[in-house]
C-alpha cells in the first residue's frame, strides 16, 4: 500500500499539470486541485500560485514592489495551515475528514524572487501541496468546499477542480466556487463499501450541501462597493444571478439557460428594482440612481472588471455585476448608503467604502444603522493658477528709457543754443545709448521674448503641462474648459481637452474614464525660440487608473511632442501641439487592500 501511495501521489502532480484551462493574470484567485479517491484514502494536490501567497499570507513586498525568495518560502509554510482550513471534504454523514500535508513541491520563485506584475502573470510556477485523507471505507458520496479567506474575504476565489477514482480516467474539470459545495459520486465494486446512491439520491444530498452551506456561499458570493467621488457615487454590486433572483426574478424560457436577449431584456427590470432599494441621500436629499452597467458572468470569468462580450449563459453558474451611478451635483459633504435586501440566506453584508486612496469596511445588517461618510477637511479641488509672463524689470526699464530720451533732447537743445563745442555732446549720447539699452526689455513685456535660458523655458512649461493635467481632476465638463483655458489658447483648447479624454477611456471596461494618477515629464528641452514665444519639445508619461470590484486597473501611456508656447494677455500659454508619438507602455491589475 505505501508503494501504491507514492505513486497515486506522483501520479497526482502528473494530472495537476495535465488540466487544461489558461490562467491568465487576473484579480480572482484560483487554485487548482486535483483529487485522486481510493478505498481508503482521499489524496488531493493542490496547485496555488504565487499571487494567492500576495492575496491571502501578507506575503512581504519590498519597494520596488519584488518579493524575495525568503519571504515567498515563509508563505509557502503558512498555507499550509490556509489550505486545511478553507479547502474541506465531507462524507455523507457530513462529518469532515481530517487531512494531512505529505510533501510541498515549492515553485521557482521561492529561490529566486518575484515582481508583483510577474506575480500576477504567472501561469506555469505553481506551489504544489499534497494532502492525505484517511477513509475507514469505500466513499459513495463525498462533499468538497473551498472558502478561500473566509467572511471577511471580499472578492471572489475559484478553484478548478479534477476528481479522479482509482482505475478510472479523470473526471471532467470543474470549477468550484467559494463556499458552493461539489457533491461527487463514486461507483465502486459491488460488494464493497456502503450502498450505491441512485442519481435522485445523489442530486438530493447535493441539494441538502448547498442548503447547509448557503450562508456561506450567499455571504460570500454577494460583493458591496461604494465608491466616493466629486462627480457622484458609485455602488457596486456583484452577486450570483440565483441569489438575485430570490428578490428580483428574471425571465427566461429555459429555467437552466440565461440566453443573450434574456440578458438584454433584465436591465430594464433590474432598473426599476433598484428604483426602490437601497436608498442613498448627498446632502439630505435621497437621489435616485442609474444603471451604468449591468453585466452577466460565466463562472470561468477571470477579470469581472472587463466588458464582457454577451454569451448564452448557465443560469446556476452565472454572476451579475451591476454598477448604480449616483449624481452628487458637486463635490458631497456627507453621504448615507443603506441596504434593505436581507432574506434568510442573506442576513449581513460586508462591504467596502472607497474614498480617493482611503478605505474602510462597514457592514450592513438589519436594524443596524446605514453607512455614513462625512467629509472631513476642505474639499479638495485643484490648484491651478496661469503662468504669468514675468519680466520684473520691464516697468523700471521704460521708465529709464523715456528718461535718458528727454534727457538727451533736453542736453541737445542747450548744447545748440549755448554752441557749445563738439565734444559736449557726448552726454546726450549717452542717454540715447540708455534709451536704446533698455528697448528689448519694453518689447518683451509688449509681446515679444529677447531671450529666454533653457531652464526659464523649462519651468515654465512644467507649470503650463501640470496645469493642463490638473484641469481633469474637475469632473463638470464645463468646470475642466474653464481650467484648461488658463494655460491652452485658441482653437487648441478643444482639440486637446477630447485628445486626452480619449486617452483616459478603457473602452474594454465599459468605457471608463480612467483617474489620473501621476504625470512624469521624462525629457524636455526647448526646440527654438523667436520673438513671439518658445517650442518645447517633451517627452511625458501618463499613468491612470480604473477601479471596479475592488479590482484596479493601471494602465502607463507615454507620449512625446512639440508645444508651441505664446504669451497672451500677460500669462504664458500653449497655443500649438504636433504630437510626434504615442504608446502603451504598461499595464496591471491589482486588489485594493484593506
Amino acid at each position: 500500500m505505501k508503494r501504491y501511495r507514492k505513486n497515486h501521489l506522483s501520479a497526482l502532480i502528473v494530472g495537476l499539470w495535465l488540466i487544461s484551462i489558461t490562467i491568465q493574470a487576473h484579480p480572482i484567485t484560483t487554485a487548482k486541485c486535483h483529487a485522486l479517491i481510493t478505498t481508503n484514502e482521499v489524496s488531493v494536490a493542490i496547485s496555488v500560485y504565487p499571487e494567492s501567497f500576495y492575496y491571502f499570507g501578507d506575503l512581504e513586498m519590498d519597494e520596488e514592489p519584488v518579493a524575495k525568495g525568503s519571504a515567498i518560502k515563509k508563505a509557502i509554510e503558512s498555507h499550509k495551515e490556509f489550505l486545511l482550513k478553507y479547502f474541506t471534504i465531507e462524507n455523507v454523514s457530513t462529518q469532515k475528514l481530517a487531512g494531512t500535508i505529505v510533501s510541498v513541491d515549492s515553485s521557482k520563485a521561492a529561490e529566486t524572487g518575484i515582481s508583483l506584475d510577474e506575480m500576477l502573470a504567472a501561469e506555469d510556477d505553481p506551489t504544489v501541496y499534497l494532502i492525505s485523507y484517511p477513509l475507514k471505507s469505500p466513499p459513495h458520496v463525498l462533499v468538497m468546499y473551498q472558502d478561500f479567506g473566509g467572511e471577511d474575504w471580499m472578492f471572489p476565489s475559484m478553484m478548478e477542480l479534477t476528481v479522479q477514482q482509482e482505475g478510472l480516467p479523470d473526471g471532467k474539470m470543474e470549477v468550484l466556487d467559494r463556499g458552493v459545495p461539489k457533491v461527487v459520486g463514486f461507483n465502486w465494486v459491488q460488494g464493497v463499501g456502503d450502498k450505491e446512491l441512485t442519481k435522485k439520491e445523489l442530486e438530493k444530498l447535493q441539494s441538502d450541501a448547498l442548503e447547509r452551506a448557503l450562508g456561506i456561499a450567499s455571504h460570500g458570493g454577494v460583493y458591496s462597493f461604494i465608491y466616493i467621488a466629486d462627480a457622484e457615487v458609485r455602488h457596486e454590486i456583484l452577486l450570483p444571478l440565483r441569489t438575485l433572483e430570490t428578490w428580483q426574478p428574471i425571465a427566461r424560457k429555459d429555467n437552466q439557460i440565461l440566453e443573450i436577449a434574456e440578458q438584454v431584456a433584465a436591465k430594464e427590470v433590474v432598473r426599476e428594482f433598484f428604483n426602490g432599494m437601497n436608498p442613498v441621500t448627498i446632502d439630505g436629499i435621497e437621489v435616485q440612481p442609474v444603471l451604468q452597467r449591468l453585466d452577466f458572468y460565466d463562472i470561468d470569468t477571470r477579470d469581472l472588471a472587463l466588458q464582457m462580450e454577451p454569451k448564452r449563459l448557465r443560469a446556476m453558474m452565472t454572476r451579475v455585476g451591476i454598477i448604480l451611478s449616483y449624481s452628487t451635483k458637486g463635490p458631497p459633504d456627507e453621504i448615507t448608503v443603506d441596504w434593505t435586501m436581507f432574506d434568510d440566506s442573506l442576513w449581513k453584508l460586508q462591504s467596502v467604502a472607497v474614498f480617493e486612496d482611503e478605505s474602510r469596511k462597514h457592514v450592513f445588517e438589519v436594524g443596524a444603522p446605514p453607512f455614513k461618510w462625512t467629509r472631513e477637511g476642505k474639499k479638495a479641488r485643484a490648484k491651478v493658477e496661469e503662468v504669468a509672463v514675468v519680466a520684473p524689470q520691464a516697468s523700471s526699464a521704460l521708465v529709464v528709457s523715456i528718461l535718458a530720451a528727454l534727457c538727451a533732447v533736453v542736453a541737445t537743445v542747450v548744447l545748440a543754443v549755448k554752441r557749445s563745442p563738439a565734444k559736449r555732446y557726448l552726454l546726450p549720447v549717452l542717454f540715447v545709448i540708455v534709451a536704446l539699452a533698455a528697448m528689448p526689455v519694453i518689447r518683451e513685456r509688449i509681446g515679444g521674448v529677447a531671450s529666454m535660458s533653457e531652464d526659464e523655458a523649462g519651468a515654465i512649461f512644467t507649470a503650463l503641462h501640470r496645469n493642463v493635467y490638473r484641469a481633469f481632476d474637475y469632473s463638470e465638463e464645463s468646470d475642466i474648459y474653464d481650467v484648461l483655458a488658463r494655460s491652452v489658447d485658441g482653437e487648441l483648447l478643444e482639440d486637446l481637452y477630447l485628445q486626452i479624454r480619449r486617452a483616459l477611456v478603457i473602452r474594454e471596461q465599459g468605457g471608463a474614464v480612467s483617474r489620473i494618477r501621476k504625470v512624469d515629464i521624462l525629457q524636455g528641452d526647448m526646440a527654438s525660440l523667436d520673438g513671439e514665444g518658445f517650442a518645447y519639445r517633451c517627452k511625458w508619461l501618463v499613468e491612470g487608473t480604473v477601479e471596479h470590484w475592488g479590482h484596479i486597473h493601471t494602465r502607463q501611456n507615454q507620449y512625446e511632442g512639440l508645444f508651441q508656447i505664446r504669451p497672451r494677455d500677460d500669462a504664458w500659454r500653449i497655443v500649438g501641439l504636433k504630437m510626434l508619438s504615442e504608446e502603451r507602455v504598461g499595464s496591471k491589475i491589482s486588489l485594493r487592500r484593506f
